[in-house]
């Protein structure tokens, strides 16, 4: 029951971090 949730966070959490990643990159 908790895979799916968390799964959600985890593909939030990707999103997040790569989009910081570029970001700091770009710069």
């Amino acid at each position: 029951m908790t895979f799916l949730p968390l799964g959600m966070i985890y593909s939030n959490w990707i999103c997040s971090t790569t989009q910081n990643t570029t970001s700091f990159s770009i710069r």
